[in-house]
Order: C-alpha cells, then structure tokens, then sequence
C-alpha cells in the first residue's frame, strides 16, 4: 500500500471508516482516520468489548 492511499478500515461493532495509510513495514500499517469515531460510539464499542473479555 503506497503512502497516503485511502482505506476502509472495519472492525467489528464499528461502523467502517475511510481512512489514509500514514506508515507501513513489513507486517504492518499505520492508518490516520479520515472519518473520526464518535465519543458515543466509541464508548459503547468499549464497553461492549469490556463484557466479552
């Protein structure tokens, strides 16, 4: 993935956001959000992850 190139990253109980490739190395990739998660939904995700652990 080239530097700068939008993605769409998902992760399960989220809604997908767009984002853009910031780093990346063998195994790995750095994204910055384009689309910000909301406090309220990104505190709900939380606490739902918190119950299945």
């Amino acid at each position: 993935m080239p530097l700068g190139a939008p993605v769409t990253l998902t992760i399960a109980g989220l809604s997908p956001r767009a984002c853009s490739v910031r780093w990346r190395n063998d195994l790995h990739v750095g994204v910055a959000f384009i689309d910000l998660i909301s406090y309220a939904e990104l505190s709900a995700w939380l606490a739902g992850a918190s119950h299945n652990n």
